[in-house]
């Protein structure tokens, strides 16, 4: 793995921020970078098997970025990567029990649960892969003391009240980049983990890649674009920060829409909760043009307060 990849941090702060604060920041995230290759409590050491399956995501998210004009590779290790067993993840912060794995990118570290399974291995690995060599930005005080999560692929990150925006987008986003890349390379993911390559027409993914592909269907229908076209920007952006692509969404399928999606929080444990087929409400919000029946499905999807937000972006009449 290319190990000498700088990291950048496109860090942020206030007016007139100096190259001097910039740097103590900057100190500051390479030194949770040293921290993320020590070994954490509880661990399990990395395995032979489990380094190749590293080694073997690192490749194809290498190739991927390259056909999609990314210059740079991100820096990526394979330290990066702690693995827990299953009576260990409750020990874990932030690694809620039935999670396969996580990104922190403030810790720079990815958290996975230690499996047999070599595919399940290689889908959670790949997942949390494309989280770490994602865009990322923070935010720093006028001072350059530490530094906050401000971006991290999609998700923004309102540092008034730590409310962030575009989670579960990027979920979605980075199952569908996840999933090209095995309809790519089948048949060398299928030799190198020794598996039989029909299983992996039927990866299940935790979030309803789905329902991305249908918002993507009707930006295109209504916008005349490509839907690859529309695609390979929201597919690139993850990487280098670009956003304006996002716009299309509210443009051709109105005013609220993109705010929804943001808000609306797709893990299947959250969506077990809400009353009838979300999932399919969520469809019909996307094909309607009735603002009635929208206003209706995102008052019963999402939390009050989430709810207003959108009422406020939906009602708004300004031209993009």
């Amino acid at each position: 793995m290319a190990e000498e990849n700088k990291p950048n941090f496109n860090i942020i702060g206030p007016n007139g921020l100096g190259d001097e604060q910039r740097k103590r920041a900057e100190a500051f995230l390479e030194k949770k970078i040293e921290e993320a290759r020590k070994p954490i409590e509880d661990e399990s050491p990395r395995t032979e098997r489990e380094e190749k399956i590293i080694q073997i995501a690192y490749e194809l998210l290498e190739k991927e970025l390259a056909e999609m004009g990314v210059k740079e590779m991100p820096l990526v290790f394979k330290e990066q990567f702690h693995f827990l067993k299953k009576i260990d993840i409750g020990k874990v912060p932030f690694f809620a029990e039935s999670y396969a794995g996580t990104y922190n990118y403030l810790n720079q570290r990815a958290d996975i649960r230690k499996s047999e399974d070599d595919l399940f291995s290689f889908l959670t690995i790949s997942h949390e892969m494309l989280h770490a060599a994602s865009f990322e930005q923070y935010y720093t005080n006028q001072y350059g003391n530490g530094a906050s999560v401000k971006r991290g692929g999609y998700t923004t990150v309102n540092l008034q009240d730590m409310h962030s925006h575009f989670a579960s987008l990027g979920e979605l986003i980075a199952d569908k980049i996840l999933l090209d890349i095995i309809l790519k390379n089948k048949d060398f993911i299928a030799d190198s983990l020794k598996i039989d390559k029909g299983y992996l027409g039927y990866t299940e993914f935790t979030y309803p890649v789905h329902i991305l592909n249908i918002l993507l269907e009707e930006v295109s229908k209504r916008s005349g674009i490509k839907i690859d076209e529309i695609w390979q920007k929201i597919k690139k952006g993850f990487f280098t920060g670009e956003t304006m692509h996002l716009r299309l969404i509210d443009r051709y399928l109105g005013r609220g829409v993109l705010r929804f999606i943001s808000f609306f929080d797709f893990n299947n444990e959250f969506v077990e909760f809400l009353p009838g087929d979300p999932f399919q409400k969520i469809i019909e919000f996307i094909k309607t043009d009735d603002p009635k029946m929208r206003d209706e499905i995102a008052y019963e999807l999402l939390n009050e307060r989430e709810y207003l937000r959108y009422r406020q972006q939906a009602q708004k009449n300004d031209n993009f």
